[in-house]
């Protein structure tokens, strides 16, 4: 699998970093998820700039079995990658869908290849990542249950959800009373609540509350 950071300002995890520029930390994330499950990755950085992503990903695809980038992914004017993809003649199957965060992922066929694009926000490239991609990834290697493990949880507080997409909220699963509740972290930083979750809520599109108490299904992450 291509793992591809985009951004001038990205830099990849263990080199030397200047002001202005910020680790690669969501490709880090990525590639640790798919050693997780065996699966062989080549980490690369590109600029942002067009023709370069277009080199870069022309010259992955032949020698990978999949391609996913971070960065680039939303409709700005520094965001090339669908543009670049477009240009490598994609069979784009959908770019933006109604998940929060991840509002900016896609996903489309190069040269037989399935190819993955990523927003840039840590928490959005998670969700999607979890959501859509490590699925799909493990579908395509042949697990049987191409998912992450689930569990039936009690709410600890009431959570929101929004009309038009599908919310995701991370949250700890603890044990008491014999019973297993799911701690949601509703407020605060969202990087905390990547590194802290041990579960993932996903509140269905048009549901709006759901009240503390309630039994929720929840993807587990640890």
């Amino acid at each position: 699998i291509w793992l591809a950071a985009t951004g001038d300002e990205v830099v990849l995890p263990g080199m030397p970093i200047r002001s202005g520029q910020l680790y690669a930390s969501n490709i880090a994330t990525i590639d640790a998820w798919c050693r997780r499950y065996a699966m062989r990755t080549s980490v690369a950085l590109v600029r942002d700039d067009q023709t370069e992503l277009s080199e870069a990903v022309a010259n992955a695809v032949p020698e990978h079995d999949a391609i996913i980038t971070s960065g680039g992914a939303w409709k700005g004017d520094c965001d090339f990658m669908s543009r670049a993809l477009a240009g490598l003649g994609w069979e784009k199957v959908f770019h933006r869908i109604r998940l929060g965060p991840g509002k900016a992922a896609g996903f489309g066929i190069l040269q037989g290849k399935p190819v993955f694009i990523l927003p840039g926000g840590p928490a959005s490239n998670l969700v999607a990542f979890l959501i859509l991609v490590l699925p799909a990834l493990l579908k395509l290697t042949g697990w049987s249950e191409p998912a992450l493990p689930s569990a039936k949880a009690v709410l600890a507080r009431s959570v929101s959800g929004q009309a038009d997409w599908t919310q995701a909220i991370f949250g700890n699963l603890n044990s008491s009373d014999g019973s297993v509740h799911f701690d949601p972290f509703t407020n605060g930083n969202r990087l905390q609540a990547l590194y802290q979750a041990t579960a993932l809520l996903l509140i269905p599109e048009g549901v709006s509350h759901l009240p503390k108490g309630g039994v929720v299904a929840v993807s587990r992450l640890d």
